[in-house]
């Protein structure tokens, strides 16, 4: 065995001209032309791929063309390289360029001899919807630029010019042999139309008629030589008979319709309301019974009362100057622990409004809530719809030790109707009034009203006024005895101060730093832990500031900002007045 190491591999010298990076190159002794133009960037942007020249010794070697390779992997022209090689590349002399329906659009270069099906094969051919009868040429001519039809039979002759432009178009959506069947046959489709295709033929290859076809007239839609549509008509029954003058011929792109006996009969529906599981519409069926629906209705709930009401379509024949009514009114009595009872077995007609009443009095038991400083918090349901606050709180065990029923409160869920109306309110706030505050939106926009409770009333005297009724999803809260006042708003600090009764409303405010200067003392105000309001009264020039409580919040609103006049504005009333004194003074002369 014999093994032989290059450990020294020859370097030669080569030069390289009109690349993307020419110059002198050391490569390899191994190295190839195809190398060596990788090596220096491909040819430039003007450069040939199609008649690259190496040079040895001042002559010609090969004259090279890279399409071979890069299309068909053609390496007969990847010569190797001697010492002092030249790789010369010229400029190209004609490039074209492709557009549209095939493979690789994209400008190529050809050489002399060469036709538009050669630049076909360089864009790897046309694609699966390319319109292969003919290619739009754009040529340049001498002062304007030309279009030509190249007919597929001249593809093998079209000689290209420098900066063709070649457009492959699309093939149109269109058939030429074309027909379409549908509505009440087996398998309605678009077909061929093969030579003296006829009406029956075209049903038979549609697997026949429907059982529900409508036999005594079909259409056929047809286009005319403008374009325009226009019907035939046909008896489907005549037409299946081979020798009949309504087994018409058919033409390419025509339509044929068979409608169904179905398609040309009104829905019908009936509709069922009320007491059951799944009221709405249903469709209407012959020999529809009120058992039948309820069924498909799902059935009665347990809410639902043994009287139904059918109201019935009313026909008339004419209108009367007294006859005011819209329906009939049926009243029937139904089994409702058996719906296959035969007193449920009563015929319906289109259009009939079932609706099935509920049970008088019929009101599954609601809750409310009782939470915070109370001996048994928790959900309650209510025994009444009378019930009052002052019962729950029996029925909760009255107050913890530590509660504080100054600060009690009510939370009221609105209902959807009521959060419906709170949001229309809040956008006309938002619209009307431009010093609509954030938080009084959002007040308005809250779950539920917050309703502040006088307990100390309401235990004392249970049954007035202040013992509000109770309503499904309330909560009562009894806070915990909280000896804080708060101080917020316009004022230098805010604050939290300990509850002392000596201390006036002054007093708060001092320890809060004072008023701010943006502070608007005349309206400050004063919540209550319950909720509670209360503002600053007015008299004559004295002023009277709430009471303070434990828990209670002092709130300094802001004053409103007063947009000051600009240079401009006092400049243009300067003007007005100056020209009415003038008009003055004229008018004196």
């Amino acid at each position: 065995k014999l093994s032989v190491t290059l450990s020294k591999i020859k370097t030669i010298s080569i030069t390289i001209l009109g690349s993307n990076r020419p110059g002198n190159y050391k490569i390899s002794s191994f190295s190839s032309v195809f190398n060596a133009l990788f090596a220096a960037g491909g040819p430039s942007n003007n450069g040939s791929f199609r008649e690259i020249e190496l040079l040895r010794n001042n002559k010609l070697v090969k004259k090279i063309d890279m399409y071979r390779f890069l299309l068909e992997g053609d390496q007969s022209d990847n010569l190797g390289l001697k010492d002092n090689d030249v790789i010369r590349i010229p400029v190209y002399k004609t490039r074209v360029e492709i557009q549209g329906q095939v493979k690789r659009p994209g400008i190529f270069e050809v050489l002399p001899g060469e036709t538009i099906s050669k630049v076909l094969e360089y864009a790897s051919g046309f694609t699966d919807t390319a319109y292969k009868a003919s290619i739009k040429v754009f040529q340049r001519g001498d002062k304007d630029r030309e279009v030509r039809d190249v007919l597929a039979s001249e593809f093998n002759r079209f000689q290209p010019k420098a900066g063709d432009v070649y457009v492959v178009s699309k093939t149109l959506n269109k058939f030429q042999n074309r027909v379409t069947v549908s509505g009440a046959v087996f398998r309605p489709d678009v077909y061929e139309i093969t030579p003296n295709l006829r009406l029956a033929d075209l049903i038979r290859k549609a697997d026949g008629l429907k059982q529900d076809a409508y036999t005594d007239r079909g259409l056929i839609i047809r286009y005319q030589e403008d374009l325009t549509k226009s019907i035939i008509s046909f008896d489907v029954k005549k037409a299946l008979i081979a020798d009949s003058a309504n087994n018409l011929l058919l033409q390419k792109e025509d339509e044929v319709v068979i409608s169904s006996v179905h398609d040309l009969k009104d829905v019908f529906k009936v509709t069922i309301q009320g007491e059951v599981r799944m009221p709405g519409e249903y469709d209407y069926l012959a020999k529809l019974t009120l058992k039948d629906l309820i069924l498909q209705a799902g059935g009665f709930t347990d809410a639902a009362f043994q009287s139904v009401e059918i109201a019935r379509l009313l026909k008339r024949d004419s209108l009367a100057m007294n006859d005011e009514r819209s329906s009939v009114l049926i009243n029937v009595t139904v089994n409702r622990d058996n719906i296959g009872d035969a007193s449920n077995n009563i015929l319906l007609r289109p259009f009939d409004v079932i609706t099935v009443r509920r049970l008088a009095g019929y009101k599954p038991p609601v809750s409310v809530i009782i939470s915070g400083q109370i001996q048994y918090p928790g959900p309650y349901s209510l025994s009444n719809s009378n019930e009052r606050v002052s019962d729950l709180l029996k029925r909760a065990g009255g107050f913890a030790p530590e509660a504080y029923p100054e600060g009690a409160y009510l939370k009221r869920y609105k209902s959807v109707e009521e959060k419906s109306m709170a949001i229309e309110t809040a956008k006309k706030l938002q619209k009307n009034v431009k010093d609509s505050s954030n938080s009084v939106t959002t007040d308005i926009l809250r779950d539920f009203d917050k309703i502040p409770l006088d307990l100390v009333e309401i235990k004392d005297h249970p049954g007035s006024n202040a013992d509000i009724f109770l309503k499904e999803t309330d909560e009562l809260f009894i806070p915990k005895f909280d000896a804080q006042v708060k101080v917020s708003g316009e004022v230098l600090l805010s604050t939290q101060v300990p509850f002392n009764s000596k201390n006036s409303f002054k007093d708060y405010i001092n320890s809060a730093g004072g008023f701010t200067s943006y502070a608007l003392r005349s309206k400050a105000y004063v919540v209550y832990a319950n909720g509670r309001a209360s503002a600053t009264g007015h008299f004559l020039l004295f002023k009277s500031y709430p009471k303070i409580q434990p828990g209670s919040e002092v709130i300094i609103p802001k004053k409103r900002e007063k947009k000051g006049t600009s240079i401009a504005e006092v400049a243009g009333f300067a003007t007005v007045i100056l020209s009415l004194v003038s008009t003055y003074v004229l008018l004196k002369k």
